[in-house]
């Protein structure tokens, strides 16, 4: 059974795991090059009406997304982590299974007016954006994945509680 979500404005993020090999990823949304309307909240607004037009209109523009590969359980757990720490408005860095770096951080837009997270993987150029709605959309998905892995809500707890006090030394 391959775990799937499409999440997000206009559903452009995409999580995906496979429990069997162990193996997954995160694509994220970057930028949109095209005619009509950006699947982004920040340019569109957040009403339903633009989101409709933005998810039809990805057809006709390219949209430039960045992979984030995961795979293990070890990895499900750092973003997690990564997500509760950017909640709390802190800043997360982890090494995935490829010993690649992957960093959450907070920042605001151009205009001041909202706040965004940019997700990068150390020494790349590529990048994900989400906004704070987003990253509780994620927070969810993230959680059932897990759950669905059979860890229950206390484990989980306590493997995040872990993960969250080694960030800390």
């Amino acid at each position: 059974m391959i775990l799937f979500s499409k999440f997000g404005y206009a559903l452009r993020h995409k999580f995906t795991y496979q429990p069997k090999t162990k193996s997954g990823s995160l694509t994220l949304w970057s930028s949109y090059n095209g005619s009509y309307f950006s699947p982004n909240p920040i340019v569109n607004g957040g009403n339903p009406l633009s989101e409709l037009f933005s998810i039809d209109s990805q057809r006709y523009g390219g949209n430039h997304c960045t992979e984030f590969l995961i795979g293990d359980e070890n990895d499900v757990f750092s973003l997690l982590a990564s997500l509760i720490m950017i909640k709390n408005g802190k800043e997360y860095s982890f090494s995935n299974y490829q010993d690649r770096k992957i960093s959450f951080s907070i920042t605001e837009t151009e205009n001041g007016q909202n706040k965004i997270v940019i997700a990068k993987i150390r020494y790349s150029t590529n990048f994900g954006i989400l906004t704070l709605d987003e990253v509780n959309e994620l927070e969810i998905i993230t959680r059932n994945t897990l759950t669905n892995l059979g860890f229950s809500n206390q484990e989980i707890a306590e493997k995040l509680e872990s993960k969250l006090s080694q960030s800390a030394n």
